[in-house]
């Protein structure tokens, strides 16, 4: 399970205004999570060349030497220490890591509550590293092997004699294996299930590993050998048992590579950790979690199956490309540019299981167990589980313009103002304020929900045992809201933050300065607030909930969870557009445009003031340079005026998250162009 060696074979944005100087850029967006669960930027994986896999997370070593650890961290097994250089290997355990440095070191991080992380001292002139549940192995270059760790079953740290000639080892939950020199194995520590009695003849191996309480080993003529426990078939190697060149073993399931490239697996399939993602073919090298695998094709590229609770599998199809992103409980669903919806996570209720129409969305939101997406066409598509009727959407299912997903509850923006509730109602959390007109923004919780009127006031139902639901004075000018578990948060026109609600872990302790905010979102127990390309975090602090990932371009959305926090980067954020592409120069009286609010869901107010009366028209245009929406305005009298982009094109459909650039268009020429960030 453990066994690893080297291998040589809802909701934050930024508003930026700008003038137009320069070309469109091609946008990146992608994906990162930090907390209790990691995934780094893509360029984290480019060029791994080692992979290992742990109890809940994965690591890959790049050919510059530096360690890449994802999925669970709820132990810091994910956070590798400084300096992160010079390493050749690595291994995963239960819930730590260990990595090999090239001076021959070894570097330990993550649970040691039973000294799994104490590597004995002298720390030197080690040549291979493998990790059990909770302890760990290393090999050194005269071929002994020192052991550290859990010790609670007989001899587990204590090599048997003599302790010399071995070439490869490996850790299983409460026992070890390790290869001899001249193709014999030996094994120590637990043997319930018989996993340290090696079968005759031990003679003739080339490669072993070891999961929790079994273990596998290579034979020079390409046979497998398996013993230990048999739970779901672990042991029954598929047939022919022939032409294997590597092997690996997860909790209960077992890998082999063929000559060709090809992987074969058996034994427990629960979380599809014995389906090889086609084409199966060019692997080199191969690794088993305790419910997940990973394998390093000859071309380089990373490939994941399994479970994915604690994303250590990643992102089906990649981080890239992603628009919009939010969490449920164990899961994740992102909003891709190209309009299709991503789910990765926990699936116990089919709540990644995105329906086959996949494609013209604009919005998603994520319950407990549940899953929204938006139509442009202003329909709702809902996926997982309905136990409360969570995903039976009222009818007339048409003209909704956003979405938000409580825990067991929803709510529905219509064009007309009206929020539409349904699912769980136990709290009254679907029993909205009247009168149920003039909302523009919708954010829901746990059990409560919030509705933000056009005026800029903010209204609050369902379960209000922590005040959550007690909106401070005064409640007026905000421009944006959010809901965490059982807190809630107001954004005004000020770019201030107002938190109310259960404050137990400090979630709504606003750090100072309390200014020029411009976006926020509520996990469970803590706060995310975002300025001009920084995300500010407060509250819950637990395994680098405040470590947000540093960055050079901005974020484009932001999600929170119970201890884990998802962002999508985009270098949209600074995209400045060309005057060029409007095809009429800066006009000279024409004003910069004022957006509220800004980011924006599902409408935002556009504001200007002009000396003279002229005819305009209000231009948006999406961050390709593509006009999609033409409001004319005729004769515009002097003084300040305020116009609203419904969020809508000219073909009146919902356009999807991301950066759009709205401007004036007059007499003579164009307006400098404001940025807007729609999310849904």
């Amino acid at each position: 399970m453990m066994k690893c060696r080297f291998v040589c074979l809802s909701v934050i944005c930024f508003l930026i205004l700008v003038n137009v100087q320069v070309v469109f850029p091609q946008s990146s967006n992608y994906v990162v999570c930090w907390g209790s669960k990691i995934i780094p930027p893509p360029a984290s994986f480019a060029d791994i060349v080692a992979i290992a896999a742990g109890g809940s997370h994965s690591l890959g070593v790049t050919s510059g030497g530096k360690i890449v650890a994802w999925g669970g961290n709820g132990s810091g097994q994910c956070a590798v220490p400084e300096p992160n250089e010079d390493f050749l290997a690595a291994a995963g355990g239960g819930a730590f890591s260990l990595a090999l440095k090239a001076d021959g070191s070894i570097v330990a991080w993550g649970a040691n509550s039973y000294g799994q992380c104490d590597v004995p001292l002298p720390n030197e002139g080690f040549v291979s590293v493998a990790a059990g549940f909770t302890h760990g192995l290393g090999l050194r270059a005269d071929g002994s092997i020192v052991t550290w760790g859990r010790n609670s079953f007989p001899a587990l740290t204590i090599v048997p004699e003599p302790n010399e000639n071995f070439v490869d080892l490996a850790g299983g939950s409460f026992h070890s294996v390790a290869l001899k020199a001249d193709g014999t194995i030996v094994a120590w520590g637990d043997d319930t299930y018989g996993q340290c009695s090696i079968p005759e003849p031990n003679a003739d191996f080339v490669a072993v590993d070891a999961a929790s309480y079994l273990n596998l080993a290579l034979k020079s003529d390409g046979t497998i050998v398996t013993w230990g426990d048999n739970q779901y078939g672990s042991l029954e190697v598929p047939q022919p048992n022939a032409d294997f060149v590597a092997v690996a073993a997860g909790n209960w399931h077992c890998l082999g590579m063929k000559s060709d490239g090809s992987i074969v697996v058996w034994g427990d399939n629960e979380y599809d950790q014995c389906t090889v993602p086609e084409p199966n073919e060019g692997f080199v090298s191969m690794v088993a979690g305790d419910l997940h695998s990973l394998g390093i094709r000859a071309d380089g590229s990373l490939v994941f199956w399994g479970d994915c609770n604690s994303f250590q599998c990643l992102v089906p199809g990649g981080t890239e490309g992603f628009v919009d992103i939010k969490t449920g409980q164990d899961f994740a669903l992102g909003l891709k540019q190209d309009g299709t919806v991503v789910a990765w996570g926990d699936n116990e209720y089919g709540q990644c299981d995105v329906p086959n129409q996949n494609y013209d969305f604009v919005a998603i939101s994520a319950g407990a167990f549940h899953c929204l997406a938006l139509k442009s066409d202003g329909s709702i598509t809902s996926w997982g589980d309905n136990y409360y009727g969570q995903r039976t959407i009222p009818g007339p299912n048409t003209e909704f313009v956003a979405i938000v997903s409580g825990r067991l509850h929803n709510l529905g923006l219509k064009s007309d103002g009206q929020i539409i509730a349904w699912g769980w109602d136990y709290y009254g959390q679907c029993d909205i304020n009247q009168p149920n007109t003039d909302f523009v923004a919708i954010a829901a919780a746990h059990h409560h929900s919030l509705g933000l009127k056009s005026g800029g006031i903010i209204a609050a139902w369902g379960l209000n045992d922590h005040g959550q639901c007690d909106v401070p004075g005064p409640n007026s000018d905000f421009a944006a809201i959010a809901a965490g578990s059982w807190h809630s948060l107001g954004l005004k026109e000020g770019g201030t933050i107002i938190a109310w609600g259960w404050d137990i872990e400090g979630q709504c302790s606003v750090p100072e300065p309390n200014s020029s905010f411009v976006a926020l979102a509520g996990g469970e127990c803590h706060s995310l607030g975002s300025k001009i390309n920084k995300i500010w975090t407060w509250g819950r602090d637990y395994r680098g909930l405040d470590e947000v990932p540093e960055n050079e371009t901005g974020f484009l959305a932001a999600a929170g969870g119970e201890y884990y926090s998802l962002a999508v980067l985009s270098s949209s954020m600074s995209a400045v557009p060309d005057p060029e592409l409007f095809q009429q120069k800066e006009s000279a009286t024409l004003p910069q445009l004022l957006l509220v609010p800004n980011p924006f869901n599902p409408s935002t107010e556009v504001s200007f003031r002009i000396a003279e009366a002229a005819e305009l028209d209000l231009e948006v245009y999406d961050v390709g340079g593509r006009l999609i929406r033409t409001l004319a305005l005729g004769q515009v009298e002097p003084g300040l005026q305020k116009i609203r982009w419904d969020g809508r094109n000219d073909l009146s459909r919902n356009v999807s998250s991301g950066v759009y650039f709205v401007l004036l268009r007059g007499p003579d020429g164009v307006s400098p162009a404001a940025k807007a960030v729609l999310v849904r």
